[in-house]
């Protein structure tokens, strides 16, 4: 699966929260850098009175997305 693409359908499920402010993509897939042993690199920006926000609903749709067998 490609990494950007994976990333973009990730950061689609976060900006759906409106308590999530913004969604960075860091890292190798940034770079254009990725390969078979990188993650996504997404980073939620979240205001600090939501810091103790549940994304585990959030994090089961973004599980979902990966493949059953885990590789990239």
């Amino acid at each position: 699966m490609n990494l950007a693409l994976l990333a973009t359908e990730m950061s689609n499920i976060y900006k759906r929260n409106p308590k999530i402010e913004g969604v960075l993509l860091g890292g190798s897939v940034s770079r254009n850098w990725h390969d078979e042993f990188s993650d996504e690199g997404i980073f939620q920006l979240i205001r600090i009175e939501y810091r103790d926000l549940d994304l585990s609903n959030m994090m089961n749709k973004i599980k979902s997305l990966r493949p059953k067998n885990n590789s990239i």
